[in-house]
């Protein structure tokens, strides 16, 4: 992004941590810990609201502030189900969930439109969409999508076509890995399994305030947001300008791809939603750059 003041980095972040605050074990000082030796930037907490109170989550807010600072980002959330068991991650949510927008016994959530309108500072995530009792076609009030969700070790939801399709549909969701972790013995398997949450930033502190940040950078096109089994996109620019003047009607444009990977790079493909417009095979190349012309 060249409105970034500094060198861009790239953080990898863990979401979905579940700690001693609700159903899982572990003080918020033993994950970051265990998150900063297994290689992360960043942990968001998704604790599971039904076991919450106002008091513990208060609780929460204040641990994470205390061990966020310029080398480490600690993220304070909550994962709660809606009136048709949709399940909802509020990432960086700044408050317990008023009574007046839940279920009576104060578990679920009734008003969810709120959470997307009035909670700021917050990115709500559709959480698992594929297990969802809701199609695809009809879940709304988000701004990011769970595309793959891992517990154990193990992929327990697989939602890609749900990301596509909203993608294709006119919406801008952001991608959004989550590894459910229940202790801090976990995070190293977490770190090492499948996809991986990355924020490309020049500083921590920011990579994490971007992150929770979901409405207000919620048009921003494309998203810094990227999940990755490994490479990173470092390079992707649109290039209106080649299209020349308007009364030449080219309609013409250039688009810069840029790529890197620990290991060698077999083959770099380019979509556009489900069609496949390019294909490049490296050789011998951990970082492949090129541009594409439409």
């Amino acid at each position: 992004d060249p409105r970034s003041p500094g060198k861009i980095k790239y953080f990898k972040a863990l979401v979905g941590v579940h700690s001693e605050f609700s159903d899982g074990a572990g003080t918020v000082e033993d994950y970051v810990n265990a998150a900063k030796k297994a290689g992360y930037n960043m942990i968001a907490f998704t604790e599971n609201f039904a076991r919450l109170t106002p008091a513990s989550y208060a609780k929460l807010l204040k641990q994470c502030k205390k061990y966020t600072d310029e080398n480490f980002y600690c993220l304070p959330g909550y994962e709660v189900l809606d009136q048709d068991r949709n399940s909802f991650i509020l990432a960086g949510a700044p408050k317990y969930l008023p009574a007046s927008w839940l279920s009576a016994d104060g578990k679920r959530l009734i008003q969810t439109q709120m959470v997307y309108l009035l909670l700021y500072d917050t990115l709500t995530i559709i959480h698992r969409p594929e297990s969802s009792p809701l199609s695809m076609e009809r879940l709304k009030h988000f701004q990011g999508v769970s595309v793959f969700t891992y517990r154990q070790g193990k992929l327990i939801d697989n939602s890609l076509n749900t990301y596509m399709w909203q993608v294709q549909n006119g919406s801008n969701p952001h991608p959004v890995v989550v590894h459910e972790v229940f202790s801090p013995d976990e995070v190293a398997r977490a770190a090492k399994t499948g996809f991986q949450q990355i924020l490309p930033a020049d500083t921590v502190l920011r990579a994490g305030h971007y992150f929770r940040s979901g409405q207000s950078h919620y048009f921003e096109a494309p998203s810094r947001y990227m999940i990755s089994e490994g490479p990173i996109v470092y390079d992707w620019v649109i290039r209106p300008k080649d299209a020349g003047p308007v009364s030449e009607n080219r309609k013409q444009f250039r688009l810069n791809i840029g790529t890197e990977s620990d290991v060698y790079l077999k083959y770099v493909k380019l979509y556009d939603g489900f069609n496949l417009m390019r294909k490049w095979l490296p050789k011998n190349q951990k970082n492949f750059h090129t541009n594409a012309f439409f």
